[in-house]
């Protein structure tokens, strides 16, 4: 929900805490009475609950493109009152910020910069098939604090380093979809904030994250099987299926399909969710919360400022767009289902199927999924190369996506399902990376809307 900006008088005493608040740091602060004028919005539910705030407010101090909150007392900002305590900060966005991509062997790379105060020089994946931040837990931590069975905690209940906090919940996480590429890595739950973008452009709030340290793939000598995963999509992805700390699975008898777990926090203990981390920025009034992952040239090593976070009315135009089906779960973060419904696809073949689809910056193939009244449905077959596809979800601009089956990115899976099968809602057409060499994808977390645009800018 969009949050309006109020206006009040807060002191900052000490101008080193301030120094530090723009800088993107933690930093002590003191508030006294000396009068500093400052801008303040209610924090956002995903953001509030980290800091145990339901009611809290993130204050703008001066202009700066940061807020800053307390973990002390809040009502000593708003009041002047003296106060004591530990200064947060996290991007605000007043305009739409274009951060560079990379597209490297068919991932579309971001540079991460810092997790916690640890400086780094970090690829993360940009994925709009998933929501919430997977991270390689080799490349941040060394290696006497983690091994391939898991983290030393040495007796404490958690482990503090750099700024991150890693606690002792292990949760593992799915990746591929149900495809032979479906992959799940283990990790534990943990803490920080990120900064990502070249220089650094936006800093979240403190977010959950899945630090992992082993998966099902194993890795190769030209790839990991760890990948940092940047989810973006407007989901809540619970980090999977809970499991001890001997790596045994724990069945709690729940349906994690029909439910939505709340946002991780440090007071997790049992299933939760993920978010994504553009979710965990502050947004000024003219600017809604999401994104725009812009049509981008697929050649190796390809660069460009192809994602842009924060949307305003001029960017957002020409897109056809059709509302999500959200929920708004615990501490008013909405939950969106990625999976467009009534999504058209026709093929020079002869197919034309009605189903779910989405539009998956993570999937280096494309994945076609039709119903069929067929109680053994057949087993997913390759798509000859040469057919031409004609994609069209529910829109009112008239919008289509077209392209041609063959090979690397445009080979196509076919699959079957019974829609009347259990776990058949679970299954979709994935358009995968080839849709972005041709296409924009928006996101609008706010309200729940995604929209598509040709590169031409016409429907």
């Amino acid at each position: 929900m969009k949050m309006k900006q109020t206006h009040h008088s807060s002191t900052i005493a000490s101008l080193l805490a301030l120094m530090a608040c723009v800088a993107g740091v933690t930093s002590a602060f003191a508030f006294d009475s000396s009068a500093t004028t400052a801008s303040s919005v209610p924090l956002r539910g995903e953001i509030a609950m980290q800091y145990n705030q339901p009611n809290g407010t993130a204050v703008n101090v001066g202009g700066s493109t940061e807020m800053c909150v307390p973990s002390g007392s809040v009502d000593g900002m708003q009041t002047g009152n003296q106060a004591n305590g530990s200064l947060h900060c996290h991007s605000l966005l007043k305009q739409p910020v274009q951060l560079s991509v990379q597209l490297n062997e068919e991932k579309l790379d971001l540079p991460i910069t810092t997790v916690g105060n640890k400086p780094l020089n970090l690829k993360g994946i940009v994925d709009t098939g998933s929501g919430g931040l997977t991270l390689n837990a080799f490349q941040i931590f060394p290696a006497s604090m983690v091994t391939r069975k898991g983290f030393k905690f040495n007796g404490s209940n958690q482990i503090v380093y750099n700024g991150i906090t890693v606690t002792r919940l292990v949760a593992t996480r799915d990746y591929g979809g149900e495809t032979a590429d479906k992959t799940s890595r283990t990790g534990n739950l943990g803490f920080a904030h990120v900064t990502f973008g070249e220089r650094g452009e936006v800093k979240t709030a403190l977010i959950p994250i899945l630090f992992v340290y082993t998966s099902t793939k194993e890795p190769s000598a030209t790839s990991s099987d760890l990948d940092n995963t940047i989810g973006i999509n407007g989901e809540m992805d619970p980090i999977g299926q809970q499991v001890s700390l001997d790596g045994d699975p724990i069945d709690d008898g729940s349906d994690a399909s029909a439910t939505v777990y709340p946002e991780c926090t440090t007071q997790s203990t049992t299933k939760c969710s993920l978010i994504s981390p553009l979710r965990a920025l502050s947004y000024s009034n003219d600017l809604q919360a999401g994104y725009i992952l812009n049509s981008f040239p697929l050649v190796e090593g390809q660069k460009g400022r192809y994602l842009t976070v924060g949307l305003d009315q001029h960017d957002t135009e020409g897109f056809a767009s059709a509302q999500l089906r959200c929920i708004t779960s615990s501490f008013d973060v909405q939950a969106c289902n990625q999976e467009v419904p009534n999504v058209n696809v026709v093929t020079s073949a002869g197919l034309n199927s009605t189903w779910y689809a989405i539009f998956d910056s993570g999937r280096p193939t494309v994945g076609i999924t039709v119903p069929v009244d067929n109680s053994n449905p057949p087993a997913p077959a390759p798509l000859p190369a040469g057919q031409a596809v004609t994609v069209t979800p529910p829109n009112q601009g008239g919008y289509t996506y077209t392209f041609t089956t063959g090979t690397g990115l445009t080979a196509t899976t076919l699959t079957s399902v019974n829609p009347d099968a259990d776990g058949a809602d679970e299954t979709y057409s994935n358009m995968g990376l080839e849709f972005f060499g041709t296409n924009s994808l928006m996101l609008d977390y706010d309200k729940g809307i995604e929209g598509w645009k040709r590169a031409d800018s016409s429907n």
